[in-house]
């Protein structure tokens, strides 16, 4: 992951490619020790890392969206009530 990625998403594919195995190697090794897929657990750190930010009520949902990488803030919402069955506002209302 090192690369100096700046912070951006790298796929599980670019991963493997760094590590010098294919992705399916690297796939299966991977769920093997987590138990999880590669993009399942990205989605996983995604939304732990979404809970965080909306923790800090002076950042719009529109400004996490775009620090998360989603397209914009319908599809971070989108995937957020997948995640938690609410949306981000809403979510954010209770803590």
């Amino acid at each position: 992951m090192g690369g100096g990625n700046g912070g951006k998403n790298v796929s599980p594919e670019d991963i493997a490619a760094e590590l010098g195995i294919g992705y399916t190697r690297f796939r299966r090794a991977f769920k093997e020790q987590t138990g999880i897929s590669p993009a399942q657990y990205q989605l996983e750190i995604r939304f732990i890392r979404a809970k965080q930010l909306l923790q800090d009520k002076e950042k719009s949902i529109g400004d996490i969206a775009f620090e998360l990488g989603f397209a914009n803030q319908h599809q971070f919402s989108t995937f957020f009530r997948l995640h938690e069955g609410t949306t981000p506002s809403e979510w954010r209302k209770t803590i």
